[in-house]
């Protein structure tokens, strides 16, 4: 007679000789270990990435290139004119210019060494920022006043209609303002982009959208609206000084030679800076054109 023997069941906590089930992940029985979930984290579209070799080839190209020299060339012969023109004093006004200058040298020099140097692009870009903050200060109190004088203008009450008339005429002023305020916060939103990407560049970071084209425009349009002044009253000087010399040149009056020598002199130097001035802003155009493209290409290129 057989006794019914009962299993022999290995004691909880005895090692076991039978092999655990594992899954193919590796976790015995199946059984996965306690992990907290980690919050979903949507990648960043402007995360920084390292600047292929491409965007830095595209940046040396440009910014070491011959019309780089020649708009660093331009830019020191514009502010020794402006300097001239007014000196000691005009040290104080061209501050920031002077920045502007060192820092297209340092830009140039340092890409013709091939040398990733964001100092450059710095001194560039801060007095840029600085301009545009006195220029909107500037836009706001004359807004301010052309508001004020219409408001006065409007409770004027005369049957000859001057109070019409001189409402009408500082709301168009007004308009006009507006609208050189707007192309003013344009022209610096897409120049200060322009500028952005090549203070990455030059820390070694990738571009995530070329931009240029739109600063190159809005730099040509600044160019002719700042020529056409300047040029206006060039030739108001030449032409008030050569009217005051055909009307008074035979008289011997010492003060008014001077006089007349200072407004063709004035006529003469207003001339040459609007030139230049125009010439600079057209080749820092073309410049910020093939600087967008160039590092567009460079993208591809590891």
């Amino acid at each position: 007679m057989e006794e019914n023997t009962p299993n022999q069941q290995q004691p909880y906590g005895q090692p076991n000789n039978q092999q655990p089930y594992q899954q193919p992940n590796g976790q015995p029985n199946g059984q996965q270990p306690y992990q907290p979930q980690q919050p979903y984290q949507q990648p960043a579209a402007n995360s920084a990435r390292p600047a292929t070799q491409g965007e830095v080839d595209g940046l040396f190209s440009v910014a070491g290139g011959a019309m780089m020299l020649v708009l660093s060339i331009i830019a020191s012969v514009n502010l020794a004119v402006s300097l001239f023109s007014n000196f000691p004093l005009s040290i104080i006004s061209n501050v920031l210019p002077i920045l502007t200058l060192i820092g297209l040298w340092i830009c140039y020099s340092n890409a013709k060494k091939k040398k990733l140097n964001k100092t450059g692009p710095t001194l560039i870009r801060v007095p840029f920022i600085i301009s545009f903050i006195v220029s909107v200060l500037i836009y706001a109190v004359v807004i301010l006043v052309c508001l004020l004088a219409i408001r006065m203008a409007g409770e004027i009450k005369d049957s000859s209609g001057v109070g019409m008339s001189v409402t009408s005429i500082l709301a168009i002023v007004l308009v006009f303002v507006v609208a050189a305020f707007v192309v003013n916060i344009l022209y610096f939103r897409s120049i200060n982009n322009c500028l952005k990407n090549s203070s990455l560049l030059n820390q070694g970071i990738g571009i995530s959208k070329p931009s240029g084209t739109l600063a190159a425009v809005m730099m040509i349009i600044k160019a002719v609206i700042s020529f056409i002044p300047g040029f206006a009253i060039a030739l108001v000087s030449l032409g008030g000084g050569a009217i005051f010399d055909q009307i008074f040149g035979g008289m011997d009056i010492s003060a008014l030679d001077s006089i007349i020598g200072m407004l063709k002199g004035f006529g003469v130097m207003t001339i040459i800076s609007s030139f230049i001035t125009l010439a600079y802003n057209i080749l820092a155009a073309i410049l910020i054109l093939q600087f967008c493209k160039k590092t567009a290409q460079g993208v591809s290129v590891q």
